[in-house]
């Protein structure tokens, strides 16, 4: 390692460098009486980046916003699908495309399937905009009553980009081998949700595999 006391190397910008075999050690400098020596140390902060796209967009619509990230150069090494997928956000457009409808948008529940530690819904939405499903452990005999919010809260939905369509809904972290109540509502592009009445019919008894 070479030291400047004073200054630093161009290169480096620090006040150190590592020398490779060629260095030649008769140019070495005689011993100095230094306590101490200031180190530097090169430290890569993130760089916060703010992306706006314009333009193409519809009002009070939900999107799924995806990022990826990839090295400068000649190399061309990019995010891979699980990282990408990872930074999924879904965020609504400001306004509305159908301002004037008070009609809420109502689920209609087409299927689904059980693995060991999460259940598939496939459903569809009256109207644009996402569908939300819930599961509630059963323990009696009775349904259980759930709101929106309770279905909201957590966070397992998917896009419904055209009214009638079916989508898949994946809810994942549930206990092997247990039944649960599934409960569905939707919301429309302008937020409108589904009522309580509309919630109820889409209640459904499903019960997670003991092996995949």
């Amino acid at each position: 390692i070479v030291w400047w006391a004073a200054g630093f190397d161009i290169v480096t910008s620090t006040n150190c460098k590592l020398m490779n075999a060629s260095f030649n050690a008769s140019l070495r400098l005689p011993g100095n009486n230094f306590a101490s020596l200031q180190l530097k140390e090169r430290v890569l902060v993130p760089t916060v980046s703010t992306l706006t796209y314009s333009g193409m967009l519809l009002p009070g619509t939900l999107y799924n916003v995806y990022c990826t990230a990839e090295e400068p150069g000649v190399n061309g090494l990019h995010s891979n699908m699980s990282t990408i997928t990872a930074t999924r956000v879904t965020q609504r457009t400001e306004g509305c495309t159908d301002c004037g409808s008070t009609d809420p948008p109502a689920v209609a529940m087409l299927g689904g399937w059980a693995k060991q530690n999460q259940l598939g819904v496939v459903a569809a939405a009256s109207r644009t905009g996402r569908i939300f499903c819930h599961t509630l452990q059963i323990n009696g005999t009775e349904p259980v009553t759930v709101t929106a919010q309770m279905i909201q809260e957590d966070g397992f939905s998917n896009l419904a980009t055209v009214g009638g369509q079916s989508i898949v809904i994946i809810i994942t972290g549930l206990a092997t081998y247990t039944q649960y109540q599934v409960a569905c509502v939707a919301e429309a592009d302008g937020g409108l949700l589904s009522i309580q009445e509309q919630i109820d019919v889409t209640r459904r008894r499903l019960n997670t595999s003991d092996g995949e």
